[in-house]
């Protein structure tokens, strides 16, 4: 059915990279993402389309993959072609992520528990990057669990690329969300609690 992303023949299918920030601002996320290097791995794993949502950034925007090639603008969306046969779409915010997300045969996420959830729900390969600049470290902590847990795989956004090289080399045997992890409430509430 294609949502693990492979094909009858067993070779990797071509498809969509969606990176979100969900209704935040993750500036390192996305330029992280804003790099012709990992368009060129994601090439080299399969993909032809990486969907980068940038979110609130009002100071970020992707000139790397976006500067270079063919473009267009369309309904506040940017679309670019950086390599031959690649795409790169770049957006703020849509009504929904359903569409793309469905499309996607990797979703790379900032640590907000929605987005995290939402890519469970929908079947997706996930890798959670946690925004270290956050006063407090749940998004880590939810993370390390969802990943102890089998869930998901986890970046920091230095480490990025060495996480989809992971990703791609155990592309079956993370579990699948059937809903209610045990022991979440404590990995994202725990902290709160101990300060109370």
């Amino acid at each position: 059915d294609g949502r693990d992303g492979r094909d009858v023949l067993g070779g990797r299918k071509r498809s969509t990279v969606l990176v979100t920030v969900g209704t935040t601002r993750f500036d390192a996320l996305t330029r992280a993402a804003d790099s012709l290097s990992l368009v060129r791995l994601l090439a080299s794993h399969g993909y032809d389309r990486l969907v980068i949502q940038i979110g609130s950034s009002e100071t970020f925007f992707p000139s790397e993959l976006l500067g270079d090639g063919e473009r267009t603008l369309e309904d506040g969306t940017i679309t670019a072609t950086p390599l031959d046969g690649f795409q790169v779409t770049c957006f703020r915010y849509a009504p929904t992520l359903q569409d793309v997300m469905d499309e996607a045969g990797l979703v790379i996420s900032h640590a907000g528990a929605g987005s995290i959830f939402e890519g469970l729900r929908a079947g997706k390969r996930l890798i959670a990057v946690p925004n270290r600049d956050l006063m407090d470290n749940h998004q880590a902590d939810l993370c390390a669990h969802l990943k102890s847990s089998g869930y998901i795989e986890v970046a920091d956004v230095d480490g990025l690329e060495e996480a989809v090289v992971r990703m791609e080399r155990r592309p079956v045997d993370l579990k699948a969300y059937e809903g209610g992890i045990p022991g979440i409430g404590e990995a994202i509430l725990g902290d709160f609690f101990q300060h109370l």
